[in-house]
């Protein structure tokens, strides 16, 4: 299967939308609709209301929405020429890892978030050619505006993209104006509402400093681990690639891919606003990882072994959702 996924096509990229809905099977036996999340911003507190008493469409417009954010990994990776094999591996990367255990079947607000961090990356990178204008950056500071409304802590990114901008491209004032418009444009509108509605203007709810991440250290069990060292695999994996993934590649294209690592520490940083104890939130380490990483392992050129790994990782999905033996949460 995984060697249908290296052609790139319309048709092919449409097939990760069933393959999403494959690998997250066991979520329409889960009754649970929405998760409440104390770190989510308004707009998702917005989004959950509205499909609080409808699981099944909940979890349609979530496997939807995982989907398409892996499409848009696929695309950023092809349109901006990251990698030399242009296959839709680091999609396929983005769904298992955001699928894995039983936990991430849920409906969250990260999630969500990522469909808009994925918008506003592409955007972003678009700086880079010469005769782009200041839409661009307007353009990728909204979507992470959206996205921070959806999940707060996302906030923190806001530094990273600042960041790219300027390594990318001559970033002048213009542009800053056009950043802070683009970024406040999202929260004014939320601001306008919730005054409108209530009389009252807080849309920063969930962005608190977790006083409590120590004594999360201390109580943490051997299976509450499990996703840590998982994700911290991954990762390094990808840091130890890196001179394989900018190898030969010219000096704007090294430069995306920096930025791409520069968003793993501050993937971290967004625990520090954690301020409950829930392995939901874990899947922060999906992106850009799943990018890095997927395009690690478009360049392995072995068949059957891919084959078998890959087929392994889905029976091992399949057994963690469905067996009652191995629960990750419980």
């Amino acid at each position: 299967m995984i060697q249908f996924f290296r052609q790139n096509n319309f048709f092919t990229a449409l097939m990760l939308i069933p393959y999403t809905f494959l690998v997250r099977l066991a979520c329409f036996f889960i009754s649970e609709g929405p998760q409440p999340m104390e770190s989510a911003g308004y707009l998702y507190t917005i989004f959950a209301d509205a499909f609080k008493n409808q699981v099944v469409l909940s979890f349609i417009t979530i496997n939807l929405v995982i989907a398409f954010t892996a499409i848009l990994v696929n695309r950023i990776v092809i349109v901006h020429r990251l990698s030399r094999v242009q296959s839709l591996i680091p999609g396929l990367v983005y769904i298992i890892l955001v699928s894995w255990i039983e936990s991430f079947l849920s409906f969250t607000a990260i999630h969500v978030a990522n469909f808009f961090v994925m918008l506003g990356l592409l955007a972003l990178f678009k700086f880079s050619k010469k005769t782009t204008s200041g839409i661009v950056v307007f353009d990728s500071f909204f979507y992470f505006g959206l996205a921070a409304l959806f999940y707060t802590p996302y906030m923190i990114y806001i530094i990273v993209v600042f960041a790219g901008f300027i390594s990318l491209n001559r970033f002048r004032f213009r542009d800053l104006i056009h950043a802070f418009i683009g970024f406040l444009i999202p929260f004014f509108i939320i601001s306008g509402f919730l005054y409108y509605s209530t009389n009252q203007i807080n849309f920063l709810v969930g962005f608190n400093f977790n006083t409590l991440i120590i004594e999360w250290i201390k109580n943490m069990r051997l299976l509450d681990l499990i996703p840590i060292a998982f994700y911290g695999l991954i990762i390094l994996m990808c840091i130890l690639n890196y001179g394989v993934l900018v190898r030969k590649n010219s000096i704007i294209i090294q430069k995306k891919i920096n930025i791409l690592f520069y968003f793993l520490p501050f993937m971290a940083a967004t625990l520090l606003f954690i301020n409950d104890q829930n392995s939901n939130y874990f899947i922060i380490f999906a992106l850009p990882a799943a990018i890095l990483f997927g395009m690690v392992v478009e360049r392995v050129k072995a068949p059957a072994i891919e084959e078998f790994l890959h087929l392994v990782t889905l029976v091992m999905i399949f057994f963690i959702h469905f067996s009652s033996t191995v629960n990750i949460l419980n």
